[in-house]
């Protein structure tokens, strides 16, 4: 009995141990700045030494039994100088000596993308973990720490995954230029889009563009990973020249053949638009005017022709930049309006809606507002549009007959006759429209409305 209990007193103890230790391990895990004099649990360590390191640039060894791991470390303080090795696995940790004179400005690149500039300045510790990327793909990595100022950089060992592998990065040479570069002309989005053939060890692709044929170019877009690129910010009627490079870290290759493409310039519009396509009797509705097709435009001269018969003018609507500068009169359906542009912000560039018109509905029928006379003004000339570039809309005026039938008869004068006097809360407004002329009450208006209807109906017999 006694053995048993020493035993089971000896095994408790003993989980009692590791526990502790696993607590120890997770409470006390490195962080970066800290000492790290050994890789962690699931971590395998590389000395700098391996021959997976290659070091470019003035380097020196250093050697302090004890204090760097291994005995030695890597130290440059040339600008400039990088060491780059290549591993396989998904977190990668630096380890190297800090102190208050070393680097202020290291780089890290993985795989080609700058990590972010970093200092190796900081309390005096050996074998501290500088650096940590822990949210990699499982998959091969190129690594590249570069100094970037004329201050000591160090590197003292590596750590990766377990099951990783360090390995010298593989030579990389020059990509070939881009081949069979075609450009397509989208004029409904006013783009230009180019397509090229890939090229086998590019990483990314490098854009150019100019307006002359031959260059001078300019880059456009540096880091394309596709094997396209729309050029969105091509000037209609103006002529473009393009021709890409492929980009790795070897450096840039020579250009692809050169394509040219152009957008269509189209012609300057003073646009009249009307977003409902119909609208009931004594409605109101917008009409918003608007510019496209322009560049730098600050002043309007236009006049707006409208069916009066159908429509009543009430107002005109000003949007913040553009103001109203004449007193717009209404001449039997025509208003004419002069704006102008509140400062150089406003230039008209683009599809922009600079007033807004409203009009009350009146009488049954489809008409339109109609934009005549439009000039429009930059900084230098002005410019009278042709008839297509001064558009219109139209809109419907539409009501339901009385009794929803489809047609005005006697029957609708005689359901209004029935509510005269009252207002349309007190109709049966699910089967019956009496109010028709939408003002809340049923009176004479209603019944003359009616009439008009009546005889302008050729399916009501006593009309034939």
């Amino acid at each position: 009995m006694k053995t048993q209990v020493r035993f089971k007193t000896f095994f408790m103890a003993a989980s009692l141990v590791i526990l502790f230790l696993a607590f120890q391990a997770s409470a006390f895990a490195a962080t970066v700045g800290s000492q790290l004099n050994q890789p962690e649990a699931g971590w395998k360590r590389y000395d700098q030494k391996d021959a997976a390191f290659n070091y470019m640039g003035r380097w020196t060894i250093e050697t302090v039994s004890n204090a760097f791991y291994g005995g030695t470390q890597h130290d440059t303080a040339e600008k400039d100088a990088y060491v780059e090795f290549s591993f396989t696995g998904t977190k990668l940790r630096l380890i190297l000596s800090m102190w208050d004179t070393t680097s202020t400005d290291v780089s890290v690149i993985i795989d080609g993308e700058n990590q972010g500039s970093f200092s190796q300045v900081g309390a005096k510790v050996r074998k501290a973990l500088w650096y940590e990327k822990t949210d990699l793909e499982d998959t091969a990595h190129t690594v590249r720490i570069i100094n970037n100022v004329n201050l000591v950089m160090t590197l003292d060992a590596v750590d990766i995954d377990e099951n990783g592998t360090l390995f010298k990065t593989p030579e990389v040479t020059v990509p070939a230029a881009p081949q069979d570069l075609v450009a397509a002309v989208n004029n409904v989005n006013n783009s230009i889009t180019l397509n090229w053939n890939s090229v086998s060890n590019a990483t990314k692709y490098n854009v150019q563009r100019s307006t002359i044929a031959g260059g001078p170019y300019t880059s456009l877009a540096a880091s394309v990973s596709a094997t396209s690129f729309s050029d969105t910010s091509a000037e209609p009627g103006k002529r473009y020249y393009y021709v890409v490079t492929a980009l790795n870290t070897a450096g840039e290759s020579q250009k692809s053949n050169e394509v040219a493409a152009e957008l269509e310039k189209k012609s300057p519009v003073l646009k009249v638009t009307i977003n409902e396509n119909t609208v009931k009797l004594n409605d109101q509705f917008t009409s918003y005017i608007s510019l496209e097709n322009v560049s730098n435009i600050y002043a309007e001269d236009f006049t707006i022709s409208y069916d009066a018969a159908l429509f009543e003018y009430v107002g005109f609507e000003e949007i913040a930049g553009y103001k109203v500068f004449n007193e717009p009169t209404d001449k039997d359906g025509t208003i004419r309006f002069i704006v102008a542009s509140q400062g150089e912000a406003y230039g008209i560039n683009e599809a922009t809606t600079f007033l807004k018109l409203n009009f009350k509905a009146k009488a049954m029928g489809t008409g339109k507002v109609d934009a005549v006379k439009c000039r429009i003004a930059d900084t230098i000339n002005e410019y009278d549009l042709d008839e297509a570039g001064c558009t219109e809309d139209s809109v419907t005026v539409s009501n339901p007959d009385v009794n929803r039938s489809g047609a005005y008869t006697l029957v609708d004068l005689a359901i209004v006759g029935y509510y005269h006097g009252k207002t349309l809360a007190e109709t049966d407004t699910v089967n019956h429209v009496a109010d028709q002329t939408g003002d809340g009450f049923i009176l004479n208006d209603d019944l003359v409305y009616v009439v008009n209807q009546m005889l302008n109906n050729p399916n009501y017999s006593p009309n034939n």
